[in-house]
């Protein structure tokens, strides 16, 4: 991984998306408590947690929304802009675009 001058990588992925992503969950804790945010949203406007949900981790999850990640975070982002997520055109548990 690398990464830029602000801790992100050419994807403006972040630590704690790898760290979820590798199935790290001692890491990802170890990175919230040291300040980091668990509503990063990379370049596509991709959270950890929708990292957490991707590679099916419900434990990375858990610690992610323990520390605060919001289950609507880079809904903004998307080209949808989070609709698809709330309209019913898809369940909730899918990620749209």
């Amino acid at each position: 991984m690398t990464q830029g001058e602000q801790g992100r990588d050419r994807m403006g992925r972040a630590a704690v998306h790898y760290a979820v992503v590798d199935g790290d969950v001692a890491g990802l804790r170890e990175l919230l408590a040291g300040g980091a945010d668990p509503d990063a949203s990379d370049a596509a406007g991709w959270t950890p947690l929708h990292f957490a949900g991707q590679v099916q981790d419900p434990l990375a999850a858990e610690v992610l929304l323990a520390a605060g990640a919001s289950v609507d975070a880079g809904a903004a982002t998307r080209p949808c802009g989070g609709r698809c997520s709330t309209t019913g055109v898809i369940p909730r548990r899918f990620v749209c675009c």
